[in-house]
């Protein structure tokens, strides 16, 4: 988790870089290479990452299953909409 978290925060700050980039009319010394300093953008947003998508569902998992107060958990005898009749009747 903490892996996938360091190359999606990554990669989200590399686009940072390109859009900082491109709003500064900052051109990379090497045509391959994505950005001015998308080293640093890239490892600042890859710590973050590493950080927040383990946090993240390490929340969700120990909050537990949510109640959902749309009725989807009670039966479809209602049709899914309040005041509609039972299947069958109209």
């Amino acid at each position: 988790m903490t892996i996938a978290g360091f190359f999606s925060g990554a990669m989200i700050a590399v686009l940072v870089a390109k859009i900082r980039g491109s709003m500064m009319h900052c051109t990379p010394v090497d045509p391959e290479l994505p950005a001015c300093n998308w080293e640093a953008f890239a490892g600042v947003g890859g710590i973050i990452g590493a950080v927040s998508l383990p946090a993240l569902v390490l929340w969700q998992v120990l909050r537990g299953p949510r109640r959902r107060g749309d009725g989807a958990a009670r039966d479809d005898a209602g049709g899914g909409r309040p005041g509609a009749p039972p299947h069958g009747e109209l």
